[in-house]
């Protein structure tokens, strides 16, 4: 059995790599063959979207075979001995959703199959929808998998999957009782640490069981929402931002920045709510994990408090969500109808640089309360800073002149090698594109 699962894992990973590597290819190629005024891929962007469809929920599986589903609770408020019960329901829970969900989905594939719909090149619509059942059943059994080490743990979390059975064989019921009962299980099971998807999941397959409702409608929504043209921007703008990190960006831009604001008062502050506010763009969390190690050491040894400067950090990595190209206002479009990208990243300019200004002012404020040094602005230095960073600082600067100027689509900008030409320095590791995707190999670094 250990073979077989690390024999799927490895699948998992090469299928995940493949896709996320074909859907950051497209939508380049599309780019460049349009501008250069030549017949590019038939289908390039229904593609892309159908590839984002596979890396979720590949992902989904992947993020299952280690136990980071996202969840609201993390259980540190049971006392030990209950950890273990909790453990289980949450886990038993989490696969009963998941295998309503996945039937849900094989439904939804096999409609589209009778459909006989095609995407372009005479793919039908149904063979990448298949990665939602097939992700599911994944979740599913590592769910059970993960209900403990012992094999009596396992085979009780197994049994909540006779709860979706029963109410698959029940059919339409007569009164509200199984929902009232239903929903605050599902909620007890979300306080207890079930992932967020099977929180919203198992209601949403409540509601519509209640209903009389097929369970298909589910995934059928979620296809709609994930093959949108915009969607897939956020999966390869995070791509793009962990790229720069694993080749050093985070460290060459807050040399930039310091070396442009450690000469004012609070500069180091400055320099966080600057430095964050631009990085941004790759995800909040992208940012405090990548430059949080980097600035809070330097923040206490400037005589900020740990307090202070655990608050600055964690505040400046949202500081430039409303600058393109932000990832919720990108979800948001995605969502919301009748809205302009380029209206929203226009209307959130200037209130994004008040932001930023009321921070390093606050900053400002700590600094020169707390003694905080100051640095000796030097010419030289910011000269040489500014060259070493000379790709990570044209990266939004590409985005948005593309946008602006129509040369690329929200999406096409996101994979463009200029990001890896940006990581790809004299002060980035040798292995450096090998060693962000294949973890064993920074050991070689």
């Amino acid at each position: 059995m250990t073979r077989v699962w690390r024999n799927l894992s490895r699948g998992e990973k090469g299928l995940s790599i493949a896709a996320i590597s074909l859907m950051s290819l497209l939508p380049f190629i599309a780019m460049v063959t349009r501008l250069a005024g030549i017949a590019g891929i038939p289908g390039s962007v229904v593609f892309v979207q159908q590839l984002t469809l596979c890396v979720a929920f590949l992902g989904a599986g992947l993020a299952a075979s280690g136990g980071r589903l996202l969840s609201m609770s993390a259980n540190t408020f049971l006392p030990g001995k209950w950890a273990g019960p909790a453990r289980v329901f949450a886990c038993g829970l989490t696969a009963a959703i998941a295998a309503g969900l996945c039937w849900a989905s094989y439904q939804f594939v096999v409609l589209e199959k009778a459909g006989g719909k095609e995407l372009a090149l005479g793919i039908k619509t149904w063979i990448p929808a298949a990665v939602m059942p097939f992700g599911l059943l994944l979740v599913t059994v590592r769910a059970i998998h993960g209900a403990g080490p012992r094999t009596a743990q396992r085979l009780a979390a197994a049994l909540f999957l006779l709860a979706p059975l029963i109410l698959g064989f029940a059919g339409k019921p007569e009164g509200n009782a199984v929902l009232w009962i239903g929903i605050p299980v599902v909620l007890a099971g979300a306080v207890l640490g079930m992932p967020i998807f099977a929180t919203l999941g198992g209601i949403a397959l409540l509601l519509l069981w209640g209903s009389g409702q097929p369970a298909s409608d589910v995934p059928d929504n979620a296809y709609s929402l994930m093959v949108s043209e915009v969607l897939p921007s956020l999966p390869l703008f995070t791509l793009s931002g962990y790229l720069l990190v694993e080749g050093g960006a985070s460290t060459r831009l807050l040399r930039v920045y310091n070396t442009l604001f450690g000469w004012l008062p609070g500069g180091l502050a400055i320099t966080t709510a600057v430095g964050c506010a631009i990085f941004t763009w790759a995800g909040s969390g992208v940012t405090i994990v990548s430059m949080g190690g980097l600035l809070l050491p330097m923040l206490v040894k400037a005589h900020y408090s740990e307090r202070f400067s655990i608050g600055l950090i964690d505040a400046s990595g949202s500081l430039g969500l409303l600058f393109p190209p932000s990832l919720p206002v990108i979800l948001y479009a995605v969502y919301a109808k009748n809205v302009h990208i380029d209206a929203l990243f226009a209307g959130g300019f200037v209130p994004g640089l008040l932001m930023v200004a009321m921070v390093s002012a606050f900053g400002v404020l700590h600094g020169i309360r707390s003694g905080a040094p100051r640095a000796r602005f030097s010419f030289a230095e910011a000269r040489q800073a500014l060259w070493e960073s000379k790709w990570e600082l044209a990266v939004p600067v590409l985005v948005i002149v593309g946008l602006l100027r129509g040369f690329g689509t929200m999406v096409e900008p996101a994979p463009s090698p200029w990001l890896i030409l940006s990581s790809w320095n004299a002060s980035s590791r040798a292995d450096f594109p090998f060693a962000a995707i294949f973890p064993a190999s920074r050991s070689n670094a």
